[in-house]
């Protein structure tokens, strides 16, 4: 009796090291302290991490509110990567065993792969021979739409009314994000903050001594100038993480946190009663359903 050999199979991110694959998740969010905690429960696998829910965090050990809140807000995001969407294709392929191919030849997306002439030298530099998987990958592509016709949305964060902690006392609510402040030089040193969403303001704010424990460094005196007055203070440089977008910005001390319009044209913004979606300003306005 002949005994077949069969192939086993390998995963989403078989070939790329379970650090690196959580890390692309944690590490822009500065959690890289819960890495080895995400490996440790078997979440290191892309699909394990696209499909992440709040009673995975439970199983994982995160208890923490603000890190659970942040992590599944930055998941939207990093779900509909063109990296993760691409995963997918190959997966859903049968081709996954070429990930790594692709990336060393700059490919990151099915359209771009598509726009490419598959002739036999392209074939040689994935390093896809055998004639099966040349059809398999030829068969996938064929079936992609040439364009899409309806646009997504990606949100990169959801945020929310609330009254943060420095604003308990007043009348109302204030739109709200969370983020993660931290020192551009040392993308180790971070802290996740509830950001008030002040369109009034053009820089971000943050308690002195957030500051202080960042050790943020020093741009120089400026003059903050209110509807009535003015007054002479100082001004830090940090790097602010919305969702997974990182934007460098200026700091300015106050008893609260708040980003203000400089962060807030970076993104689209969709307002509902409970809700305040945060999109891609690069993404194209989305086609609506009629």
């Amino acid at each position: 009796m002949v005994q077949r050999k069969t192939r086993k199979r390998s995963y989403d991110n078989a070939m790329a090291n379970p650090v690196e694959t959580v890390g692309k998740l944690l590490n822009p969010l500065g959690f890289r302290h819960l890495v080895d905690d995400f490996i440790s429960a078997g979440y290191d696998l892309h699909d394990d991490l696209v499909n992440l829910h709040s009673n995975d965090l439970d199983r994982i050990g995160v208890f923490n509110e603000t890190e659970r809140q942040v992590i599944l807000n930055a998941i939207p995001s990093f779900r509909n990567s063109d990296t993760t969407s691409f995963h997918r294709f190959l997966h859903d392929s049968g081709l996954e065993q070429y990930t790594e191919n692709f990336a060393k030849c700059g490919i990151t997306n099915a359209q771009m792969l598509k726009s490419l002439d598959l002739c036999e030298p392209m074939f040689k530099k994935l390093k896809i021979n055998l004639p099966g998987h040349r059809k398999r990958l030829e068969t996938a592509l064929s079936r992609l739409p040439s364009k899409r016709k309806r646009i997504a949305e990606r949100s990169v964060a959801v945020g929310y009314w609330a009254r943060p902690a420095p604003l308990k006392e007043a009348n109302h609510d204030f739109l709200c994000v969370l983020g993660m402040l931290g020192n551009s030089k040392r993308d180790h040193e971070t802290v996740c903050l509830e950001f008030m969403v002040d369109s009034g303001s053009d820089v971000v704010t943050c308690p002195p001594e957030i500051i202080r424990k960042l050790n943020l460094d020093l741009l120089g005196k400026i003059e903050s100038r209110g509807v009535h007055s003015s007054v002479e203070t100082v001004i830090y440089k940090a790097n602010l993480v919305i969702g997974q977008t990182v934007l460098q910005v200026e700091v300015m001390p106050e008893s609260y946190a708040s980003v203000g319009s400089r962060v807030l044209r970076h993104f689209r913004h969709y307002i509902t009663g409970d809700k305040h979606i945060w999109l891609d300003a690069s993404e194209p306005e989305p086609i609506s359903s009629r």
